[in-house]
């Protein structure tokens, strides 16, 4: 994925970074010929030096070098060369394998090589009355390189000072300019899988505003799709309630009137009925708990010391019923979440607890803070689920092959649904007291505070 900050890091830098070459390779070459200017006057002097000692006396020209010519000569620093070549070609003094340049009236310099290493050449061309003389001047090119050196060391400092002072200038230009763009996605990424409230577009830059409004648009699209579905599962739970609490009610009236011995199918037709019932119940909670139904429900502040107080008070006709004893260890613990799911997550852990832990058995419901984590978990000293089941159990439909009672093998798969909206984790544990039985925990990311 293409990051826009490194985007405009390279469109901004590179051009910096062409702009500083072009700007060293331009400086070096200006004061490298300034430096060579300087040289070549040099070479220049020690050619005319030469040349002004040269004489024509019978029986031909001669070349007189004085001490003072020598020092000359010698203290350049370098090693210096010449040669002197009579009008018709012959060496008269210095070194024959020179290479003569092609001098015009005036100084001619130029590059050349002797002895396999490079050399400055200046060549004069001085008349005599013998003809024209040319003085041939050659230098090596050591104090040249040295002063090259010394050059671009010189304008390279100041030059990668400035370039390091664009870049720290460019790079927090570059970080404040993408300041809004970071806000903006620290503002999404905080958000629940829920919330599809519309994002905020103040401080928003114009560059992005179509993305955000885009955004927007479809936020809204999804929040309408979320609350015409949460209708029509809420009109769906009503038909189908309605119609199976006509069935029940017929069916126990028939028990009643019907002759003993037609009571037996009346009894098995009414069980049937109330499976139905609580099926649909479950499949329709199961629908409103997937992510795309419960992102219109609302979300604040839920105590479930209160939740869970309400759903034993609502279970104890049951467990009484079945000779059960159901309890209640209330420690307060406040989470952000929707309380009509929360209230669907005790309902289903308590109702499995009363189908499949036998008569006679104990139930606790518990909620709590541990280690900043906020919890709701059911314990029955029942049969208890399998070590290797205890995921299984999760899974939608799944029942534990030896475990009784009437349930669909939705219950469990509900709570993980919901569990998984509030970004809670839902687990099977061992007992607390290290009894037989089950333990089913939501363990919630943090406790409001």
């Amino acid at each position: 994925m293409k990051s826009i900050r490194l985007r405009l890091l390279a469109l901004l830098l590179v051009p910096l970074v062409l702009l500083l070459g072009v700007s060293l390779l331009l400086d070096y070459r200006f004061a490298l010929d300034q430096a060579n200017d300087a040289y070549d006057h040099e070479l220049a002097d020690a050619a005319a030096a030469i040349a002004a000692r040269i004489r024509v006396r019978p029986p031909g020209i001669e070349v007189t070098l004085p001490e003072d010519v020598i020092r000359i000569l010698r203290g350049s620093g370098d090693e210096l060369f010449f040669r002197v070549i009579a009008p018709d070609g012959d060496t008269l003094a210095g070194r024959p394998e020179l290479p003569a340049m092609e001098a015009g009236d005036t100084l001619q310099v130029g590059d050349g090589e002797l002895d396999g290493q490079p050399v400055r050449i200046a060549a004069l061309r001085t008349p005599t009355s013998a003809g024209m003389v040319t003085v041939v001047v050659a230098e090596t090119m050591h104090k040249r390189q040295a002063v090259a050196d010394r050059i671009l060391f010189a304008v390279m400092w100041p030059n990668l000072t400035f370039m390091l002072v664009a870049l720290v200038l460019v790079i927090s230009a570059v970080s404040l300019g993408l300041r809004p763009l970071r806000a903006l996605s620290r503002e999404i990424e905080a958000r629940s899988a829920r919330d599809l409230g519309l994002l905020p577009v103040d401080g928003v830059p114009a560059e992005a505003m179509p993305l955000v409004s885009a955004m927007n648009r479809l936020l809204a699209r999804l929040r309408s799709a979320s609350e015409s579905q949460q209708k029509f599962l809420a009109d769906a739970a009503h038909q189908l309630r309605t119609p199976l609490a006509g069935l029940q009610t017929q069916l126990e009236l028939a028990h009643e009137e019907v002759p003993p011995a037609q009571q037996g199918r009346i009894r098995q037709l009414l069980t049937a009925a109330h499976r139905i019932g609580h099926l649909a119940h479950q499949l329709l909670a199961l629908a409103r708990a997937t992510p795309e139904a419960a992102a219109g429900h609302d979300q604040h502040q839920v105590e479930l010391a209160d939740l869970a107080a309400q759903a034993v008070a609502d279970a104890h006709d049951r467990a009484l019923a079945r000779q059960m004893d159901i309890g209640l260890e209330a420690g307060s613990a406040r989470i952000i979440g929707s309380t009509w799911l929360l209230r669907e997550v005790l309902s289903n852990l308590i109702d499995n607890a009363l189908i499949y832990a036998p008569a006679g058995a104990r139930v606790t419901v518990r909620t709590g803070v541990e280690d900043g984590h906020a919890f709701i978990e059911v314990e029955d000293d029942g049969p208890g689920i399998p070590a290797e089941d205890r995921e299984r159990v999760f899974e939608r439909f799944y029942r534990c092959p030896q475990s009784g009672g009437q349930g669909s093998g939705l219950g469990l798969a509900i709570v993980r649904e919901i569990a998984r909206l509030h970004e809670a984790d839902a687990h099977a544990l061992e007992p607390r007291d290290g009894r037989p039985g089950a333990r089913v925990q939501v363990r919630f990311p943090a406790a409001a505070r």
